[in-house]
């Protein structure tokens, strides 16, 4: 059995007090628990009917962080449990930068990246964000598919913001060799996911 702690269930204890919370991590981490999970979410809508799993679990004045910011400081506080987005709205992002994010943060916890992605619920993110709510799903496969590191340089062709672009170049990767992916968050696409994020291949599991 394994044990995974969401920092997000944390927050309230500490009251901003961050030196407090990355203390409390820093035990965790030496009493030997497995996985620190930080959720996301760009804003919260008052639309909280909107919430498709039943009662959202936390208030609209909930301080939800940044994860990859907040897990770069856990990244360098502790120094063996895995570190997880749960989830990542990565359809919001960028791929380029995202993927860049992802592998910087990677190297900074020296391999112990986890990745959870997701597509989101709430439009009103998206219009804060000025990405269209509409086709999400298929953005988060374009997303996954920029994301392939490539070990030499050369072309790629992708659609974003439903412009054609094309670069090439070489992205900075994982620190990781060879794991495999562990998952779809849509069950129906997983062959898809399985096909489409090799960056589990280079160094980051990917769980959605």
């Amino acid at each position: 059995m394994k044990a995974a702690i969401s920092l997000a269930g944390l927050y309230p204890l500490y009251n901003r007090d961050f030196e407090r919370l990355l203390d409390t991590v820093r035990m965790m981490d030496e009493a030997g628990i497995d996985q620190l999970v930080a959720s996301e979410h760009v804003l919260m809508s008052e639309r909280l009917d909107q919430y498709p799993y039943g009662e959202m679990p936390a208030p609209i004045d909930f301080d939800w962080f940044d994860p990859l910011v907040l897990l770069s400081a856990v990244a360098a506080t502790t120094r063996r449990v895995r570190l997880s987005t749960g989830i990542l709205v990565a359809p919001l992002r960028p791929a380029a930068i995202l993927a860049k994010e992802l592998a910087t943060l990677d190297h900074l916890s020296r391999g112990r990246l986890d990745i959870g992605v997701g597509v989101g619920w709430q439009t009103a993110e998206f219009d804060a964000c000025g990405v269209p709510f509409e086709g999400r799903f298929g953005r988060l496969e374009e997303v996954v598919r920029i994301c392939q590191p490539s070990g030499a340089m050369r072309p790629r062709a992708f659609r974003a913001n439903r412009r054609r672009s094309t670069g090439s170049g070489r992205c900075l990767f994982p620190c990781r060799k060879a794991v495999s992916p562990s998952g779809s968050a849509s069950r129906r696409r997983s062959g898809t996911w399985r096909g489409l994020w090799n960056w589990a291949k280079a160094g980051c599991p990917i769980m959605g």
